[in-house]
């Protein structure tokens, strides 16, 4: 993600182009798991984890969520140790002290939510803290991920645009380049997207290292 100053070689535009949706968090992951109640049972859900929430329906036929978490301030862990249940998972938050239990199938489900979770909690945290850091710039502000769409924005940028945060999120951040800025914004991308690839692998490697721990531990 990418946090730029929106003043220099932009343009504010007239023509609004087509509002196009916001690219989705990576890692999601959507399946059964048991979550433990309050009374010590397990009960199987189908559970969904994308753009920062995970989502509980009562099963896979369900359009209409049951609860939804915001993944914000939360972390998870093997939980096996507080639980007694093989496979089990931990997600917690350290603001209020909550706890939800879950469980997962096989091996191969609990290596897939472990990975889901963590990566969906890390970039929701990562991202709220990049909110706040928008808030308090002065100067207008636009956060991008690495293909150039538009995350998020600040109040002066959209005065600088005349665009609503709502409008411009999920836009290409070259609907307000001017087109030798766009040129060079190109260039960048390519670069990042080179760099990008090399530390996925690298984070691919750290991933496999933490789930051999967790399952250790």
């Amino acid at each position: 993600m990418n946090v730029s100053g929106a003043t220099n070689g932009v343009e504010k535009k007239k023509k609004r182009r087509k509002k196009t949706l916001a690219p989705k968090i990576s890692n999601s992951k959507v399946g059964y798991l048991k979550k433990k109640g309050f009374f010590g049972t397990w009960k199987e859900h189908y559970f969904s984890v994308e753009a920062g929430s995970l989502m509980e329906f009562k099963d896979n036929k369900s359009k209409k969520a049951e609860k939804a978490y915001s993944l914000k301030d939360y972390t998870v862990q093997s939980a096996e140790n507080l639980t007694g249940v093989p496979l089990s998972l931990a997600l917690m938050n350290a603001n209020d002290n909550k706890t939800i239990f879950f469980s997962a199938a096989t091996p191969q489900e609990f290596r897939e939510w472990m990975r889901a979770l963590k990566s969906q909690c890390r970039l929701s945290n990562f991202e709220q803290t990049l909110e706040n850091t928008l808030r308090a710039i002065n100067d207008a502000a636009i956060l991008t991920d690495d293909t150039g769409t538009i995350l998020s924005i600040n109040g002066p940028a959209t005065e600088l645009y005349g665009w609503t945060k709502e409008e411009l999120v999920g836009q290409d951040v070259k609907i307000i380049m001017t087109k030798d800025v766009s040129k060079k914004e190109e260039e960048r991308r390519r670069r990042r997207k080179k760099k990008k690839k090399k530390k996925k692998e690298e984070e691919e490697e750290e991933e496999e290292e933490e789930e051999d721990e967790d399952r250790d531990g």
